[in-house]
């Protein structure tokens, strides 16, 4: 059944197709309504509003989110709709106690948020990447960071936005296939602008959701520079250069060295220089995490930093005869580490330390690189850690 109540009365305000979501006023109509307050005050009301899109509010919820001031009352629903559409404003109400209480809510969630833990490890290459994210979005320019894939850089990009989510920071992840069609409709759900529209209306409102004081982050934009999608990657490209022209909102694009390499060199780099003319310095990130970065995520583990010092396992088998053998294997945890993050990433050495902590678990022993050589050796064969 369709909740009719949270159904806005302009159709084209219809929530996008795919896209369930009970908080569907969509951020332009806001950003218009809310261009007459002073700009510390349409901040902190933008913030607002995306909090509640993040939250996605049903009407119910809307209702018990924002107290009065000096109350135990709370603003209802209709009241904070009224506020984002307007009609607060038509009506030339007193706004400054909302805008009171929602100032408040936000110093509430600022803290929570410096308290709460989402399970990220807080890298070196977190910080840097974090850094030139921040000046990108100061200085209103666009970022490139360039770098291979599984080191570390989509997780670290999703927590600069949920770190810096006050109505400034929005990220997308680009759809495979590299077409403006389905950039437009995956940052349309993003901002919660219907994706109904034709493809102009659709350009203009997204771009009119933006202005100086935030960031876009897109991730995998190498997707749009393939050879077989770069002509179509190219008109995202060009839809980029027009919301940063129209409204210098800073701008991070994240690319594979494989794409960095056709952005700059591929069949279109001179059509891509437009683009690349607005940048601050591009980050480059390297190969694989260094030494200091996977102490981190050992330590997360509860093991100390990788050493060169062997430890000897006894790795059991099974011959070509069917009869159960076993030889002892003797590697450096260093050695092992540095070899599956060159090879096969950051998210594959994070897996080997999971299986290495379950594996600890069950057999009530403490975790101990030992531990993670066998989870390393699992795949290969039984083996035993030699105590």
């Amino acid at each position: 059944m369709v909740n009719t109540s949270t159904i806005p009365s302009d159709p084209s305000e219809v929530t996008n197709i795919g896209a369930p979501r009970n908080f569907r006023i969509p951020a332009d109509r806001i950003k218009s309504t809310l261009e007459g307050l002073p700009e510390d005050e349409r901040s902190v009301a933008f913030w607002f509003a995306q909090y509640c899109r993040s939250q996605d509010f049903t009407r119910t919820e809307l209702g018990r989110v924002l107290r009065k001031p000096g109350s135990n009352d709370y603003y209802s629903a209709d009241s904070i709709t009224a506020l984002f559409t307007g009609g607060r404003i038509r009506r030339n109400e007193n706004v400054q106690p909302i805008l009171e209480a929602i100032a408040t809510l936000k110093k509430i969630e600022d803290a929570r948020a410096e308290q709460t833990t989402s399970g990220f490890i807080e890298t070196r290459l977190f910080r840097i990447i974090e850094g030139r994210c921040l000046k990108a979005l100061a200085r209103q320019k666009i970022l490139f960071i360039w770098g291979e894939s599984q080191i570390g850089k989509t997780e670290s990009l999703k927590e600069v936005q949920r770190r810096h989510n006050h109505g400034q920071t929005i990220y997308m992840e680009v759809p495979t296939g590299g077409s403006l069609g389905n950039f437009l409709k995956a940052l349309a759900r993003v901002l919660g602008v219907p994706e109904v529209l034709d493809r102009a209306q659709l350009t203009e409102r997204i771009i009119n959701c933006f202005d100086g004081n935030m960031l876009l982050i897109c991730d995998e934009m190498h997707r749009c520079t393939a050879a077989r999608y770069s002509a179509a990657g190219l008109a995202v490209f060009s839809f980029l250069r027009e919301l940063w022209n129209r409204k210098k909102c800073g701008m991070v694009l994240s690319l594979t060295n494989e794409g960095r390499d056709q952005f700059l060199h591929g069949p279109h780099a001179k059509a891509f220089q437009q683009l690349w003319r607005r940048r601050i310095t591009p980050l480059q990130l390297p190969a694989f995490p260094p030494d200091d970065d996977a102490a981190l995520f050992a330590e997360a583990y509860g093991l100390t930093a990788a050493t060169d010092e062997p430890i000897a396992i006894k790795v059991s088998y099974v011959d070509d005869g069917g009869r159960t053998k076993s030889k002892e294997h003797s590697d450096s945890p260093l050695r092992l580490q540095r070899q599956v993050l060159m090879e096969e990433g950051l998210g594959v050495w994070i897996g080997i330390l999971q299986d290495a902590s379950d594996m600890a678990r069950e057999q009530r022993r403490s975790m101990s690189w030992g531990a993670v050589l066998k989870a390393h050796a699992q795949s290969l064969a039984e083996c035993e850690i030699l105590d």
